[in-house]
């Protein structure tokens, strides 16, 4: 994991290896003034067939 603030933007990156192969890379913008929040899920060789599946996890996770 990796965090870091810009002006009134947090950042946040987290990583996954899972074990078929392949990485995941999600990346969290969360605006301070607002409260509102985005992301976006990257997946690279096997784990492309797993992002779905992490993209849910990591919506509820964001949603609780």
């Amino acid at each position: 994991m990796a965090f870091g603030n810009v002006g009134d933007v947090a950042k946040f990156y987290f990583f996954a290896a899972p074990s078929g192969g392949g990485l995941f890379l999600l990346e969290l913008i969360i605006s301070k003034s607002s409260g509102v929040a985005s992301g976006s899920l990257k997946a690279a060789g096997a784990a492309q067939t797993f992002a779905h599946d992490f993209s849910a996890l990591a919506r509820s996770l964001l949603s609780s």
